[in-house]
C-alpha cells in the first residue's frame, strides 16, 4: 500500500523489501549533479505507483540542506517510495526532480507487469579527477554497496542497468580531459564486476553535457566526444543524446526542467540500443609501417577499432618467401602497437602481417608490408680533412674514409677489436702519408688501460736527434700532455687523465704559434696560448710511437679514430668535430662522454 505525505511531494511509506510475484528491475543512478534532481517541479506526471527507491535519508521526505545525522547506513537502508528529490548524496530543494522520473514513467509504461527499484548514488561536483569515482574511491564504493543492498532486499530482482551522467568535472585541465575516457572505461568494468548481480552485458547508459556549455570550451568538447564514443569502446553501452536540450540559465552547466523530461525518455529508449551493442572482433590494422635497419626491422601500426572489447594482443607473422609460408614472430606479448624484429640477414626481404585480438577473437589480418634490412651506412667523414680513419675489424687495411689511403705498419702489427685497435708502445704504430704542416690539426680518440707512458701519434722526434721538431700528445703515467719541439714545449692538458675511458684529443697549431689543445671526455679540458710554432717536421703524421721510439714510452693504448687537417682549427671548430665524433663512434659502440 502507498500513502502520501500530503505535501504533494510523493509517497513516503517504507515498503520494506520486495519479494512479490511481480518482476522487479533495479537500476543504479550515479555520476555528478546532472544525475541528481535539480529541475523545478513542472506540474507534469509524477512518480508511477510501481516505482521505488533505496533509502539513504531519514526522515524520508525531502529536507533542504539535509544534515549528515539523517544519513542511513547502507546496511540499514530499506526500499521506500520515490521522492522528489530522490535520495542521492545531497538533497536538492524539496519538490525538484531529475530525468530519472521521466525514465521511470516511460520504462514502466512499456512494462506494466514490472516494479522499478532505483538506487540513487549521484553527487554534484564530483568525478575521477578528484578521486571520487575511480574504482575503490568513496562514491564508487557507496554505489556498489547500495546496489548490492538493493539486490539483497529484492532477491528475485534483475539488476537491469547503470544510468550514468558525469563529465563536467573532467574538463578543468588537459590532463584530466585526456585521462577521462580510460577512467570511464575502468569505472564501467569495475561496476559490472563489483555489483554482484551485474555482468559484462549489464547495460550502461550515459548522457552528454549541456550543448551550449560544451560549445564554449575545447576541453569540454574533448570530454563530450569521449562520452559519445563510449559505445564504440564498450559493449552494451549506449549514449543518451543531448541535442535540443537547454541549460537552466545562460551559460549554465545544468539542464532545465523540460530538458530533463526529454533526457529521461531518451534514457529509456537507449536501453534497446545498449542491448544490441555487442562486442565484436577488432577491426583490421590498416597502417602497418616498417622501418628497416642494420639486421633488424621495426614494425609500427595504429590501434584499429577494438569494437567494444579491449585489444589484448597482436599476432605478428613473418614470411621470407613472398607469402607462401608464414611463421609467428610475436604472440602473447600484449596490446602495445609495435614490435622490433632483430637478428635478420641484411639483404633479405621480409614480409609481415598483423592481426589484432580481443576477448571475442582475432580480427581480419592486415595487408602485407615488406622491407629489407641493410648494413648501416658509414658515418660521414670530415670532408675537409687530409685523412680520416676509423679503426677496427671492419677496416683491416686501415684505409682512410676520404680517399682510401692506407696506413703503413711500423714495428709490431696492431691488435684489432671490433671498433678499435691496440698499439703496443715503443717503435710501434701506423704511418700515414699526410705531411706535417705549418698549420695543422690532429685528432686522436684513445683509451688507456691505466697509468701508462705512451706516445699517441703525431710528428714528434726525440729531442736529442738532429733538428728536433714536431708535436705529439702523450701519456706520462696518469697525466696527458702535448710536446711541441721548438714551440710551447711540454704543456700539461690533464694531470689525471681517466683510465679505461675513451678520450678525444685534439692538437691545433698555426704558423704564428697559436695553439689549441683539447681533451674531450667526462670533463672537457682546454689549453690555449701563443708562443712559437717551432720548425715544421719533415715527418708524416703517425698513429702511435713511430717517430719518438723511446724505451720510456712502452705502454699499449687503444685507438678508435684519427683525423688530420692542414689547417689550424679554432676551439669552436674542434668542439664541433668532437660532437660529430661522438655521433660517429656511438654507432660503433664507443661512448665519448
Amino acid at each position: 500500500m502507498r500513502l502520501t505525505t500530503g505535501l504533494g511531494l510523493g509517497p513516503s511509506v517504507v515498503a520494506g523489501s520486495l519479494n512479490l510475484p511481480r518482476a522487479t528491475h533495479v537500476f543504479l543512478i550515479a555520476g555528478q549533479s546532472n544525475a541528481t534532481d535539480l529541475g523545478a517541479w513542472d506540474e507534469g506526471p509524477d512518480w508511477p505507483e510501481a516505482a521505488f527507491q533505496l533509502q539513504r535519508w531519514s526522515p524520508l521526505d525531502p529536507v533542504d540542506q539535509q544534515p549528515a545525522a539523517n544519513l542511513v547506513a547502507v546496511g540499514e537502508a530499506r526500499i521506500v517510495a520515490p521522492s522528489r528529490p530522490l535520495h542521492h548524496h545531497f538533497r536538492t530543494k524539496p519538490g525538484h526532480y531529475g530525468w530519472s522520473l521521466q525514465f521511470a514513467l516511460d520504462y514502466l509504461a512499456d512494462r506494466p507487469d514490472v516494479d522499478l527499484l532505483l538506487v540513487p548514488a549521484a553527487r554534484g561536483g564530483t568525478g575521477f579527477v578528484d578521486d571520487r569515482w575511480n574504482p575503490g574511491d568513496d562514491l564508487y564504493v557507496d554505489a556498489v554497496s547500495r546496489a548490492n543492498r538493493a539486490m539483497t532486499l529484492a532477491p528475485h530482482a534483475v539488476f537491469a542497468g547503470i544510468l550514468w551522467h558525469q563529465g563536467e568535472a573532467e574538463t578543468g585541465s588537459a590532463t584530466s580531459a585526456d585521462a577521462h575516457a580510460g577512467k570511464l572505461d575502468a569505472l564501467i568494468a569495475g561496476l559490472r564486476r563489483d555489483i554482484a548481480a551485474a555482468g559484462p552485458t549489464t547495460p550502461f547508459l550515459l548522457g552528454g553535457m549541456v550543448p551550449e556549455w560544451v560549445a564554449e570550451d575545447a576541453l569540454r568538447q574533448q570530454v563530450q566526444a569521449q562520452l559519445e564514443a563510449t559505445p564504440d569502446r564498450v559493449a552494451h553501452a549506449a549514449y543518451v543524446e543531448t541535442s535540443a536540450t537547454a541549460p537552466d540559465q545562460v551559460g549554465g552547466v545544468h539542464f532545465d526542467a523540460a530538458s530533463l523530461r526529454l533526457l529521461g525518455a531518451r534514457y529509456a529508449q537507449a536501453l534497446g540500443v545498449a542491448a544490441i551493442n555487442v562486442a565484436a572482433a577488432p577491426g583490421q590494422v590498416t597502417d602497418l609501417r616498417l622501418t628497416p635497419g642494420d639486421g633488424q626491422i621495426a614494425l609500427n601500426w595504429s590501434q584499429p577499432p577494438m569494437n567494444r572489447s579491449a585489444i589484448t594482443d597482436y599476432l605478428v607473422e613473418v614470411t621470407t618467401d613472398g607469402g607462401e609460408t608464414w611463421s609467428v614472430l610475436s604472440e602473447g606479448e600484449g596490446p602495445e602497437a609495435g614490435r622490433v624484429h632483430t637478428g635478420l640477414v641484411n639483404g633479405t626481404r621480409y614480409g609481415y602481417r598483423v592481426t589484432a585480438v580481443n576477448a571475442v577473437g582475432p580480427g581480419p589480418v592486415s595487408g602485407i608490408e615488406s622491407a629489407t634490412p641493410t648494413a648501416a651506412a658509414p658515418e660521414a667523414a670530415e670532408a675537409d680533412a687530409r685523412g680520416h680513419w676509423l679503426f677496427g675489424a671492419d677496416n683491416v687495411n686501415d684505409a682512410d674514409m676520404l680517399t682510401g689511403q692506407v696506413l703503413t705498419a711500423n714495428g709490431a702489427l696492431p691488435q684489432r677489436g671490433s671498433s678499435f685497435l691496440t698499439i703496443s708502445g715503443q717503435g710501434n704504430g701506423l704511418l700515414s702519408s699526410v705531411s706535417d704542416n705549418a698549420a695543422i690539426t690532429m685528432v686522436f680518440v684513445v683509451r688507456k688501460p691505466g697509468d701508462v707512458n705512451a706516445i699517441l701519434g703525431g710528428t714528434l722526434n726525440p729531442g736529442s736527434s738532429p733538428s728536433p721538431s714536431g708535436a705529439s700528445p702523450y701519456f706520462a703515467s696518469a697525466s696527458l700532455s702535448v710536446n711541441n719541439h721548438g714551440g710551447a714545449g711540454n704543456v700539461s692538458l690533464d694531470a689525471n687523465a681517466p683510465a679505461n675511458a675513451w678520450l678525444f684529443i685534439a692538437v691545433s697549431l698555426d704558423p704564428a704559434g697559436t695553439r689549441v689543445y683539447f681533451e674531450g671526455g667526462a670533463v672537457n679540458r682546454v689549453n690555449t696560448g701563443t708562443t712559437s710554432r717551432g720548425p715544421v717536421s719533415p715527418r708524416a703524421v703517425a698513429l702511435g710511437d713511430v717517430h719518438f721510439d723511446s724505451a720510456a714510452f712502452t705502454g699499449a693504448v687503444d685507438f678508435a679514430e684519427m683525423a688530420v687537417w692542414h689547417s689550424a682549427k679554432t676551439l669552436n671548430e674542434i668542439e664541433a668535430i668532437y660532437d660529430r665524433s661522438k655521433t660517429r663512434l656511438a654507432t660503433r659502440g664507443i661512448d665519448l662522454a
